[in-house]
């Protein structure tokens, strides 16, 4: 399993959500980044991304934990999978949901509104809501912004099981077509509401269970059949290069549905072909690129607290190009810097502390 390399592709579509949100900003210190716009604005890919990969790596971990029997007689399948899920994404959640509920606290007692969100979004239900991780499936805001899909995935977590003992109650045969249909009928269903234009309430749901679920139909086809392309190196640089094309050629108008509706599709099929690639040191399983992956969690949900800090900033165009530089690296080093740091002493002592607590008593 090259775990290495999806872990590093992770780590590249949490900096792609963050090149979304800090576009604005690259702008104004380097105008001629104005080309990469194309590239910046559809950082939301990055999202797409997660998801997908989410259902592809659950299932690679816990699908031999499930058999063919009824779900609530695998009682402890079901506890270390709801433990190990709630243990990696609680501790993260948790402080940036406080840090931000401190920080919108602040903000309304100066008057000042962050990125134009109203200040009711910290009322006491939707507090409530925003703690239990479940404010999306009300359609509250998230107080953290970010935090939307976390509550969404969360949702992914409880169903995922069900999905599995379902799957593995069939033949091979039937396995097998059936991941099929599914494959297609998600494609579909997310492809006709994109190009449709429905975007409406709960979109999200349709994103995240179309791409959750593709995301493990791709893992137990490639596991049940052996998926091996000849040439893979081959053509995972053309579906990747297809990819770079149509992000930084097609106008973010009103032809941007044409792009969304199989830019994930697209990524699903780089990370079938990265499962089976054996990359080298300088790809995907480099070490910088394994390390932003680890951190990949607590960029996502700390960069949106730094977006919201710098919503109160200017950045003057009058300093010297260097300083102008430096600048716009920092945009990329400090939340990255800050996202170790809480992986260090947030993510991973917060994991461990609920797994621990989870065994003493009675594990």
């Amino acid at each position: 399993m090259h775990i290495r390399s999806l872990t590093g592709l992770r780590g590249l579509a949490a900096l792609w959500v963050l090149t979304d949100h800090f576009q604005p900003y690259f702008e104004t210190l380097l105008p001629g980044s104005v080309i990469l716009k194309p590239f910046f604005q559809r950082g939301y890919f990055g999202v797409d991304l997660f998801f997908l990969l989410s259902g592809f790596l659950l299932t690679m971990r816990y699908w031999d934990s499930f058999s063919g029997e009824k779900i609530f007689s695998q009682r402890f399948a079901l506890l270390d999978y709801g433990a190990k899920r709630f243990a990696r994404i609680y501790p993260t959640y948790l402080f940036t949901l406080l840090i931000a509920i401190a920080l919108y606290s602040v903000a309304i007692l100066v008057g000042h509104e962050f990125n134009n969100l109203s200040p009711n979004v910290i009322d006491p239900l939707s507090v409530v809501l925003n703690l239990l991780m479940v404010q999306n499936w009300f359609q509250m805001p998230s107080i953290n912004g970010p935090s939307w899909s976390v509550s969404c995935e969360f949702a992914a977590y409880l169903v995922l099981p069900l999905v599995w003992v379902g799957l593995r109650r069939l033949k091979r045969v039937q396995l097998i077509f059936s991941l099929l249909v599914l494959e297609v009928a998600c494609a579909l269903i997310y492809i006709t509401c994109v190009n449709l234009n429905l975007f409406v309430d709960p979109f999200e749901w349709i994103q995240i269970a179309t791409e959750v679920t593709s995301g493990c139909c791709t893992y137990l086809l490639i596991r049940e059949i052996n998926l091996f392309v000849k040439h893979k190196r081959l053509l995972l640089s053309t579906f990747t290069g297809i990819l770079a094309m149509s992000v930084l050629l097609v106008p973010k108008t009103n032809s941007d549905w044409l792009v969304r509706s199989y830019v994930p599709f697209l990524l699903l099929a780089i990370i079938s072909l990265s499962h089976q690639a054996p990359y080298s040191k300088r790809g995907l399983s480099s070490k910088p690129l394994v390390s932003l992956g680890i951190y990949s969690y607590s960029l996502y949900l700390t960069h949106g607290l730094i977006w919201n800090i710098l919503s109160g900033l200017n950045f003057p165009g009058s300093y010297s190009l260097p300083i102008r530089i430096i600048q716009m690296l920092s945009l990329f080093a400090v939340p990255i810097a800050i996202a170790a740091l809480t992986t260090h002493l947030i993510e991973n002592p917060g994991r461990n502390f609920v797994l621990s607590y989870n065994r003493m008593n009675g594990k």
